[in-house]
């Protein structure tokens, strides 16, 4: 990490008085944070990508071609996402405002399906069978109940 010196006062103005960075300061400081970040971003995505490989270690119903394409763009993903990554930035920069996808109102836990279709349904069907076992009767009848719808 780079090591910036204090800034010096301009002449005339006291030690206890701030001073504004010129435009050129800014934009140079800016910049030098974006690398850093971009750096360690980088280095995050190429992690990720590589612990990609766990999706596959266990038996997989997808073939084999299939798996060696998506191994051999992950190259060419990092490079796309670090290009992608500098172009907003250098857009930013220029003034451009955000466009795109922004986060739904609602992102909230409750919002959040992680299960496909089928495994809502058992679930469902579960939360369904436990209500029933647990309903209003005494605990031995609902032993019995249990029991008898197994």
């Amino acid at each position: 990490m780079a090591s910036y010196p204090p800034l010096a006062a301009p002449s005339g103005a006291t030690v206890d008085e701030p001073r504004r960075l010129t435009a050129e300061e800014a934009q140079s400081m800016l910049q030098s944070c974006y690398t850093q970040y971009s750096l360690k971003l980088q280095d995050i995505v190429r992690a990720s990508l590589e612990m990609s490989n766990d999706l596959f270690e266990s038996a997989s119903h997808i073939p084999d071609g299939e798996i060696e394409r998506f191994r051999s763009k992950r190259g060419e993903w990092l490079q796309r996402f670090t290009r992608t990554l500098d172009d907003l930035f250098a857009k930013r920069l220029a003034g451009h405002k955000r466009k795109g996808r922004r986060l739904d109102f609602d992102a909230s836990a409750a919002t959040l399906k992680v299960l496909t279709s089928f495994d809502h349904e058992k679930q469902a069907a579960l939360t369904a069978g436990s209500n029933s076992c647990a309903g209003s009767s005494p605990a031995s009848s609902r032993r019995s109940t249990c029991a008898s719808s197994r």
